[in-house]
């Protein structure tokens, strides 16, 4: 046969839609009470994992953006090579480095007292149900890859503005801080903060990777909730109508922040022509 199955093992086209409406939908284990507390945990720790890392990827963009912008020497290099490597290595790969890999780079009387035999960590974990280190590991990998991102992003904006407008902030009298704060910032936020929205929703995405460490976020509760009640199409598609959700919601809330700034930016400006 050269490794050619038989056409009689091939299912025909038309057996498919048999196949698929044979499949008895059963949405009533989605509102058991032991689902909707999986489901719950899981949306809690994934909401914290979002926050966080896109707090501390924000800034970590800016950061990175100020000193590939204004740095010099060595720094600048230091950092334009550490955005490379964090944009470029997948989110993925970084989340497995920092949870399982990193560890064991650190000397066992170091590693074991520090990471895991720790009593404040099985505390946690015995409260909360989350591994502290763990959830360090995958907060660092998210934060890591979106703010190499966001460091271009904030680039981008700030290499935006004129140097003509610099220059004129500076003849006025302004200060290099008064320039960067009432010149460049703003104009830098406003260009920028398009893709800032779409990567931070990037990330909300990103922390469904957690499924693959200990970490008991939204994707793993449904993961869980199937493996209890072997009605994996359900959740899935709970999953999908939650993540579709949250990501609608995330956009929704930072485009009204851009909003909100761009008036706050207007009316000091007035403020300003006022006085």
């Amino acid at each position: 046969m050269n490794g050619v199955p038989p056409s009689s093992l091939i299912p025909h086209p038309s057996s498919f839609g048999t196949l698929v409406f044979t499949y008895q939908f059963d949405f009533s284990v989605i509102f058991r009470p032991e689902s909707l507390s999986l489901i719950a945990r899981g949306l809690i720790v994934t909401l914290l994992l979002t926050v966080l890392s896109s707090l501390i990827a924000v800034g970590l963009g800016w950061a990175g953006a100020m000193m590939t912008t204004s740095g010099r020497g060595i720094v600048r290099s230091i950092v334009c090579w550490a955005i490379e490597v964090f944009r470029n290595v997948p989110a993925l790969v970084q989340v497995f480095f920092w949870s399982f890999a990193f560890p064991l780079m650190l000397p066992g009387d170091v590693r074991v007292p520090l990471l895991f035999n720790n009593p404040p960590i099985d505390w946690l974990q015995a409260q909360t149900g989350v591994h502290a280190y763990y959830f360090a590991a995958l907060v660092l990998g998210l934060s890591l890859n979106s703010g190499a991102y966001l460091a271009d992003i904030f680039r981008a904006g700030i290499e935006s503005v004129g140097d003509g407008q610099i220059a004129a902030g500076l003849a006025s009298g302004l200060t290099q801080r008064q320039v960067m704060r009432d010149v460049i910032l703003p104009q830098a936020l406003h260009v920028s903060f398009p893709p800032l929205t779409g990567r931070l929703v990037h990330t909300l995405k990103n922390t469904a990777l957690a499924v693959f460490v200990p970490v008991p976020d939204l994707f793993s509760a449904l993961q869980t909730a199937t493996s209890k009640t072997f009605r994996g199409l359900e959740f899935l598609i709970v999953g999908v109508v939650m993540y579709l959700a949250l990501g609608w919601l995330m956009g929704a809330i930072l485009t009204s922040l851009d909003r909100r700034r761009a008036s706050w930016a207007m009316e000091g400006e007035q403020a300003k022509w006022s006085s």
